[in-house]
């Protein structure tokens, strides 16, 4: 268990080593190659062992299934006239809601539940299979081949590439979702009436995208957000 928790926190030394924002491919291999050298030295000299790799069960992500959420501003209109509404000072009534890439509507509890399991596959990724020879067959022989010798390539460079990217969207959706909570409840009406949305700078709102829907549909849509329940396993192969 020791060993484990040192590598793991040795691990994520390297992952923060090997992020650079413009970094070529064959420049994170390379830093990758001489990070893990580091980290193996590290745990060999604790440890007495280079084999830290204490679980390397495969882990495969579907990427282009994560949800990733953006702030949506949504006049209301009323159902019969196709008005706006309007509050008592003749402002627009509004919502702000939260919508992923493929159009689903979540309510902030979802979201936050989903970023959960997100992050856990991200980690399962980056700590757990991203252990082993994995890390020595990136790097082309690095001391860290020696990490979990035998336990087979576990991961691809892509896989590595892909979590690395998620573990800074997740920072993102995790502002995004702090400002929200901040600033609305959890039907998306805003605290305070008389607040311009669009100057919340970690909800990166653009009035010119803001969309227009009758207050019942908006209603319907928060009500089947409420109803949808995560699954732990929808983007696992």
């Amino acid at each position: 268990m020791k060993k484990t928790t040192l590598f793991c926190k040795a691990l994520m030394l390297v992952v923060l080593m090997c992020v650079g924002s413009q970094a070529s491919a064959q420049g994170f291999l390379n830093k990758l190659k001489k990070a893990t050298d580091k980290v193996t030295e590290t745990v060999s000299s604790v440890t007495g062992s280079s084999d830290a790799a204490a679980d390397t069960a495969t882990v495969k992500v579907q990427w282009d299934k994560l949800p990733e959420y953006k702030a949506e501003l949504v006049y209301l209109l009323d159902s019969i006239s196709g008005d706006t509404l309007r509050n008592e000072d003749g402002t627009a009534q509004f919502r702000v809601v939260l919508r992923d890439q493929f159009g689903n509507l979540r309510t902030p509890a979802t979201v936050k539940a989903q970023q959960k399991i997100v992050n856990d596959a991200v980690a399962s990724i980056l700590i757990k299979v991203g252990s082993g020879a994995l890390i020595g067959g990136l790097t082309k022989g690095g001391k860290g081949a020696a990490i979990g010798a035998g336990a087979g390539a576990v991961a691809s460079a892509g896989d590595i590439a892909q979590a690395t990217k998620w573990k800074k969207v997740l920072k993102q959706q995790e502002k995004l979702l702090e400002a929200y909570n901040e600033n609305f409840t959890e039907e998306g009406k805003p605290k305070d009436a008389s607040m311009d949305p669009t100057q919340i700078g970690d909800l990166s709102l653009n009035k010119a995208q803001a969309k227009s829907q009758s207050a019942y549909t908006v209603m319907a849509e928060m009500e089947d957000a409420k109803d949808y329940e995560s699954n732990p396993d929808a983007w696992k192969l």
